[in-house]
């Protein structure tokens, strides 16, 4: 509130005012946006996931956040976490249009963390998803010798840990959302 009664007490003129508070108020709304992420116990995941959030912002993505567990208490080393987050990310930003919607969530679930990420895609089937997670599947564009290995990695990593994947699909205003994640101990 001091910043903005600063700002209409030293602008000249109500266009400015107008405009002072508006690029204020947006750089207090990113900053709310970034919260969770800022304020997570890991700086090497805050700052990873920063890298991804402004990746996505640059896309015209918006990613929102939820993060309600501490990183300090895992089993898993931090940068196979931030390869498992890195190819779920890289994955819904590479399938998102300008002006989607991703959901990141991290979260404590029965001793251990859960992360899910999700993005507006067509149905997918069981049969699909299980497909997914084989070496060299994809369902990207591009050489197939080339792809088809994030996935697979991420499953990788989850069976070393004694892991679980999670995926499905959901409505989400009439539009469905395709949810990948894992949780590890």
């Amino acid at each position: 509130m001091l910043a903005i009664t600063s700002i209409v007490e030293t602008a000249e003129d109500l266009t400015g005012v107008k405009e002072q508070i508006r690029m204020y108020t947006q750089n207090v709304i990113m900053a709310d946006n970034l919260r969770d992420v800022l304020l997570t116990d890991s700086k090497v995941i805050a700052g990873f996931m920063y890298t991804k959030m402004k990746l996505a912002e640059v896309k015209k993505i918006k990613m929102k956040t939820e993060i309600h567990t501490n990183f300090q208490q895992l089993n898993v080393e931090e940068y196979e976490l931030v390869e498992v987050l890195g190819i779920l990310l890289d994955n819904a930003i590479e399938a998102c249009q300008p002006y989607d919607k991703i959901n990141v969530s991290m979260n404590r679930v029965e001793g251990r963390i859960e992360i899910r990420v999700s993005n507006p895609y067509t149905f997918i089937s069981n049969a699909t998803f299980m497909k997914m997670f084989e070496k060299g599947y994809t369902t990207k564009n591009g050489r197939v010798s080339e792809r088809g290995f994030g996935l697979y990695n991420v499953k990788q990593i989850v069976e070393h840990w004694g892991g679980k994947v999670i995926m499905g699909n959901a409505e989400i205003d009439g539009q469905n959302f395709v949810t990948i994640g894992v949780q590890l101990p």
